[in-house]
């Protein structure tokens, strides 16, 4: 994978657009040349709209940051550079600046993910194509590299092209949910034309009756791709509602990034699989009891 897709999809590109941003606004307000602010506004608006482009911000934020960097823009065009006082580059700087802050602030609680531990060391897996694999050519799927590498229980109830709704239907047809449940869904509802309303609408059931029968449960988010940042948002405001980790979509992008990972850029090899379990590992390993 191209690593600046890879950065774009990982959901770092808001720390990057940000800091940009912000940078651009500072040289901006203190710039004494008109065209070095004019270049700074225009440059600061890229940088900020790229950040959001694969955020899992609201609608409301985005519209909010927009308004910041309106008024900003406004306030230097009506003041030209030369006339421009502390107090008038202070104020156009203050808000869209506070608000960047605001919005890296409140990306910080998902940098890490948190997982409630379990008195077994047993796992079921709910995936996809990435978890249940596409055929010999993929080697040894990374639920089974991951029971063979940490001597776990593993049931993987992964299937390729699974959606959500495929994953309900076979969570009620099944009794037993041993241990951890790690979902990987999501995927072919964002690709596969389903709209974000059944998505969330399948996803709050599977959360619901996990729940309801008392399971830890740890998901992956969504890498997510330009305008659909409103899927990321449903997923944690899910995954908040039902006291559920979340791995960051950065840890997903990161493999799917790495050298030999994929076999179309998507689907994960031999090499990608392993890679994938020992990520999963480094997640879950102080929340299992010890062998």
């Amino acid at each position: 994978m191209n690593l600046l897709v890879a950065h774009l999809i990982s959901g770092r590109i808001l720390f990057t657009g940000l800091g940009v941003m912000v940078g651009l606004i500072l040289v901006g307000a203190w710039t004494t040349r008109d065209v070095g602010r004019r270049m700074a506004t225009l440059g600061a608006w890229i940088a900020g709209l790229l950040s959001l482009t694969t955020a899992a911000v609201s609608p409301w934020l985005m519209g909010g940051l927009g308004l910041m960097l309106t008024l900003w823009t406004a306030l230097g065009i009506v003041t030209p550079a030369r006339e421009s006082t502390g107090r008038r580059k202070l104020a156009a700087t203050a808000l869209p600046v506070g608000f960047a802050l605001l919005l890296i602030a409140r990306e910080f609680p998902w940098l890490q993910p948190v997982v409630s531990s379990v008195p077994e060391r047993s796992i079921v897996v709910l995936g996809d194509s990435l978890s249940a694999g596409l055929g010999e050519g993929e080697g040894m799927p990374w639920p089974f590299q991951l029971r063979d590498l940490h001597q776990l229980q593993v049931t993987n109830l992964s299937d390729a092209g699974a959606t959500t709704h495929d994953a309900l239907q076979r969570i009620r047809a099944t009794d037993h949910f041993p241990g951890l449940v790690i979902i990987e869904l999501g995927g072919n509802d964002l690709l596969g034309g389903r709209s974000r309303a059944e998505f969330e609408q399948d996803l709050d059931q599977i959360l619901a009756d996990l729940n309801a029968r008392k399971r830890s449960v740890v998901m992956l988010e969504l890498p997510l791709l330009p305008g659909k940042s409103a899927w990321g948002v449903t997923q944690r405001s899910l995954a908040t509602k039902y006291n559920c980790g979340l791995i960051p979509k950065r840890y997903w992008a990161d493999v799917l990034a790495a050298p030999g990972a994929t076999v179309d850029t998507l689907h994960l090899s031999q090499a990608g699989h392993r890679q994938m379990a020992e990520m999963i590992w480094g997640v879950i390993e102080e929340s299992l009891p010890a062998p």
